[in-house]
This record gives structure tokens, sequence and C-alpha cells, in this order.
């Protein structure tokens, strides 16, 4: 395996599906398992968003249901890479978590201006594997 064999050495994941975003809401991704890896990215796309803003925010839990309450909190800032900012007018971002606990996700929280239309989805790219290459 070359030293620089990137595609060995992550695995990718679905964390937040394609979909519309919509006024004040905030819609909850997929729980992202990190077992096996030390670091997880992700890579957040979105359409035009010419009204409104979207603000990504990060979860962890050490339950894979992440129930709401006390067993799921938001990643601290201190473990959080890049800056979370409202989200407007962009294509590609990324933000890493260095978090502790072994669940991640993704929310997407959504202002009254945002209107109906643009679209937004999100791939979690876990790194630093235990063992490689990942199968």
């Amino acid at each position: 395996m070359s030293a620089y064999d990137l595609h060995n050495n992550i695995d990718a994941r679905i964390a937040f599906d394609i979909q519309d975003l919509t006024n004040q809401n905030t819609v909850a991704g997929e729980i992202i398992d990190t077992s096996g890896f030390q670091s997880i990215e992700y890579v957040i796309q979105s359409g035009s968003i010419t009204m409104g803003i979207a603000i990504p925010i990060l979860e962890e839990s050490d339950n894979p249901l992440m129930p709401e309450g006390t067993e799921t909190t938001l990643v601290p800032a201190s473990e959080i890479l890049g800056e979370i900012t409202d989200m407007n007018v962009f294509k590609a971002t990324k933000i890493g978590s260095i978090g502790k606990k072994r669940y991640q996700r993704l929310l997407v929280k959504t202002d009254a201006g945002i209107g109906v239309g643009p679209k937004l989805s999100a791939t979690a790219i876990l790194g630093n594997p235990n063992f490689s290459p990942i199968a």
C-alpha cells in the first residue's frame, strides 16, 4: 500500500441525504458510528441559498439511538475543526470533529427566511482507521 493511498484509509457514509431545506426547521441527518476510526470530517454540499440562513450543528453520544436529553450533546466548540458559520450562497464546505463519543450526527437548522427550494446533502468521511486497508 502506497504512503499516498487515501482510498484504502477512509470510509464514506451518507450523513445527510439530499433534501430540500424549509423555513424554521431543524433536520437531523444519519447517525454515524465512528467505531474503528479516529477522525470524522463532514463534507456539506448545497444549492445556492439566496435568502435566510442554514446553520450546521454537530451532536454526539455514546448511545447508538442518540436520544434527546442528557445522553446526546452538542460537540464542544473546542472539538470542532473548521468554522461552523451560517451557510448562504456556498457550494461545498467541510467541518471536522475530534469529538470523543462514538456516535455523531449532523443537523441543519434554518431560519424563517430560507424559503423553499435550496437542497443540501452531506457525506461523513471517516479517517485514521485502527486497521487498514479498509475493506
